[in-house]
C-alpha cells in the first residue's frame, strides 16, 4: 500500500512512500517521468536519486555514485522508498540510465545462479588484487560457504561483487565446488581462531587505509560473533577514520 509521507527535506512536498516489493524502482522512475517530478526518490538505508523534471539526475548509493549507484539501487527488489517533490541541486541529467536499469535486471538473474554457489580459489592461479570490493571476499572463499553468506547486501556493493565474481570464474581464478566435495554444514563451522584471523586482517586493512575492505571483513566477523566488543570497537574506529577522511576531502 502506497501512503503519503513526511517531508524529506525543507521546502519539499510529500508525494509517496511504500516498499519496492510492491512498486519497483523502474515503475517509480516512469511515474516521475510522466508527472515531470523534480525532487528526490530515496530508498531508505541505501541511497537517493535526484529527479529533474522527471529525468534522473545525480545518484548516490553508499559510496557509489552515478551509473554504478543507480544500478545498485535498481538491483535490490525490496526496501522502503520515499518520493518527494522539491528543487534538487544541479541541472544535469544522468547518463546511461537505461543501461543501468537493464544491467540491474541482468545482475538479478546472475545472482540467482551465484548466490548459492560454493566457490574456492584455484591454487594454480594466484589471485591478483584489483582494489575492488571482491578482494577481501576472495580471501574468504573456503570452498564451504555460499557466496550469499560472504556478501553483505547492506554495504551497497552487491552489483560490483557479482561482476567481479563472474570475471574471476571466466578467468579461472576461482571455481565452483561440486556438491559431492562439500562438507556437511555441521563440519563446516568456523572456529574462534578463524574469526580472530579475520578481525586481525580487517585491522591491518584499516591501518593501511583500505576502509571499504576493512569494513567488509569486520562486519562479516561480527555476524559470526554477534556482540563482540573488540570487533565493535574496531568498527567504531573505522567510522571515525572515515569521518575524518571525508572531512579532509571536503576542505
Amino acid at each position: 500500500m502506497i501512503e503519503p509521507i513526511r517531508a524529506l527535506r525543507p521546502r519539499s512536498t510529500e508525494l509517496l512512500r511504500g516498499d519496492l516489493r510492491d512498486v519497483s524502482l523502474v515503475s517509480l522512475l516512469q511515474l516521475a517521468q510522466v508527472e515531470a517530478v523534480s525532487g528526490w526518490l530515496r530508498v531508505e538505508g541505501r541511497g537517493e536519486i535526484a529527479l529533474l523534471k522527471g529525468h534522473v539526475g545525480s545518484v548516490v548509493c553508499g559510496r557509489l555514485s552515478g551509473v554504478e549507484a543507480l544500478r545498485e539501487l535498481a538491483f535490490h527488489d525490496r526496501g522502503r522508498f520515499v518520493l518527494a517533490r522539491g528543487e534538487p541541486a544541479g541541472d544535469r541529467c544522468g547518463d546511461n540510465v537505461t543501461f543501468a536499469l537493464m544491467d540491474a535486471y541482468r545482475l538479478r538473474d546472475e545472482w540467482k545462479r551465484l548466490a548459492d554457489a560454493v566457490l574456492r580459489r584455484v591454487d594454480e592461479r594466484p589471485w591478483k588484487p584489483t582494489g575492488g570490493p571482491f578482494d577481501p571476499i576472495v580471501l574468504e572463499l573456503d570452498g564451504q560457504r555460499t557466496l550469499s553468506e560472504l556478501v553483505d547486501p547492506d554495504l551497497g556493493i552487491a552489483t560490483l561483487v557479482i561482476d567481479a565474481a563472474l570475471d574471476a570464474l571466466r578467468l579461472g581464478a576461482i571455481e565452483r565446488v561440486p556438491a559431492a566435495q562439500r562438507r556437511p554444514p555441521a563440519l563446516a563451522a568456523v572456529d574462534t581462531e578463524d574469526i580472530d584471523v579475520m578481525v586481525e586482517r580487517g585491522r591491518e586493512l584499516l591501518r593501511r587505509g583500505d576502509l571499504d575492505a576493512a569494513e567488509q571483513l569486520l562486519r562479516r566477523a561480527l555476524t559470526r560473533r554477534p556482540g563482540d566488543r573488540v570487533i565493535q570497537q574496531n568498527l567504531r574506529a573505522l567510522a571515525r577514520r572515515r569521518t575524518a577522511t571525508d572531512a579532509e576531502d571536503h576542505r
